[in-house]
């Protein structure tokens, strides 16, 4: 139950640190969308009235809103179609693997999904150790939990390495994949005999460092948002001012 327990709570606070960036960009897109849709438009039969050569950003912005305009069907339909193909390829174990492989060496998404799959990792085999299951059995059950196949792969061969008498500290080491704090701390459960305790520690720590993680990218994430938003808005209203700027210059 506490096993249970712990790993809904990890979880919980994964999806909860990212549903306020995930609103926060999607009232980004809906807000450029509107932007570049409804108000650009608008200014678009003035600009063709005016008798001057519209800039180079006005012609872009200009373009961007009329394509979106008039093929916003299209894109609609090529992003449902972009998630269902994305789905069928997290359905094939040979794509999944390599997508998860892929995962693993972007810095930030990489980091995270290590930190998390050891919490998880750790706290399954300390939970089945704590209650007499065989470490190699142990190894079994926690392969098949794993979220990330690639570090699924890891494990197994793990669990090749201890049934040859190397240590679980070792074995998992072989991988290169796991964080080193995790590793050592595992070593000097074994050497302690209280291997079990240590890997429910282990699972503690990284909980701790997953949540942080998430609260730095937190951090991160809103500011930026907000600056990429202020760049692009002051870009689209001076690509409408430009023009009008011109016509008043050529005027005078």
């Amino acid at each position: 139950a506490d096993y249970l327990e712990r790993s809904r709570a990890l979880k919980s606070s994964v999806i909860n640190a990212l549903i306020y960036p995930a609103f926060l960009v999607g009232m980004v897109l809906v807000s450029l969308f509107v932007l570049l849709v409804v108000v650009v438009p608008q200014f678009e039969q003035m600009f063709a009235d005016m008798d001057v050569e519209l800039p180079l950003l006005t012609r872009i912005v200009v373009g961007v809103g009329s394509t979106l305009q008039h093929f916003w069907w299209l894109m609609l339909a090529g992003l449902v179609f972009f998630i269902a193909w994305f789905r069928r390829k997290l359905a094939d174990p040979d794509s999944r693997l390599a997508i998860d492989e892929r995962l693993l060496r972007m810095r930030i998404a990489g980091e995270l999904v290590r930190k998390l799959e050891t919490a998880r990792l750790s706290r399954t085999l300390g939970t089945l150790l704590k209650n007499g299951v065989p470490l190699l059995g142990a190894l079994h059950v926690a392969r098949n939990v794993m979220g990330n196949s690639f570090l699924g792969i890891a494990v197994e061969k793990a669990s090749e390495e201890v049934k040859t008498g190397s240590g679980l500290g070792f074995a998992l080491s072989q991988s290169k994949q796991f964080p080193k704090l995790a590793l050592q701390m595992i070593s000097v459960g074994e050497e302690s005999g209280e291997l079990d305790t240590m890997l429910l520690k282990v699972a503690d720590t990284f909980d701790v460092e997953v949540r942080n993680t998430l609260e730095r990218l937190l951090a991160a994430l809103v500011p930026a948002t907000t600056v990429v938003m202020t760049v692009v808005v002051a870009i689209i209203m001076m690509a409408i001012i430009l023009p009008i700027l011109k016509l008043t210059s050529s005027i005078q």
